[in-house]
């Protein structure tokens, strides 16, 4: 088992897009992403949210989400308070776009519950039901996990190999 400094330090979330997010889609991810910022101010400096890009320093690593094709991200959160709004927005945007594959080392058993309270709270804020961007519950089996859609278990491996250009 990993320590909790380990878990902390190397805690991230992937996602990939291949092709480009739809205009009026991406307006949707925008108005639900201004939102969840709005909501969360405190820990938040230096955002954007324009029609093309959303982005914002959260105190670990700057989080970055296009909408223009074969968008390859990674955003290492070690736990800090942007974490949930981090969590919240991958979200929404897997929710608004499917196509978006979304992954993290929560399915690697690292802080299951921080994605559940993140959805929680983004449904609290947005005022409709906001679900986990893979199928399986965080308290799923990892067999359970693995056989989950592109973007469970597998989908964390195949995001970090194709961010270094690998797969």
């Amino acid at each position: 088992m990993l320590s909790r400094e380990t878990r902390n330090m190397g805690y991230t979330h992937y996602w990939f897009l291949s092709g480009e997010i739809p205009p009026e889609t991406w307006e949707l991810i925008r108005r639900d992403s201004e939102k969840l910022i709005k909501a969360l101010p405190d820990s938040i400096e230096d955002f954007w949210v324009d029609d093309t890009e959303i982005g914002f320093n959260g105190g670990c690593e700057t989080f970055f989400l296009s909408r223009e094709g074969n968008d390859r991200g990674c955003c290492k959160t070690g736990h800090v308070p942007c974490d949930k709004l981090i969590c919240a927005i991958l979200s929404i945007a897997q929710e608004h776009h499917p196509a978006l594959s979304v992954s993290s080392d929560v399915l690697l058993g690292v802080k299951p519950d921080g994605w559940a309270d993140a959805c929680a709270w983004a449904s609290q804020v947005l005022g409709r039901k906001v679900s986990l961007p893979w199928s399986s519950s965080p308290d799923a089996s990892t067999d359970e996990l693995t056989d989950a859609r592109p973007s469970g278990l597998r989908g964390v491996w195949r995001s970090a190999l194709r961010l270094l250009n690998l797969g």
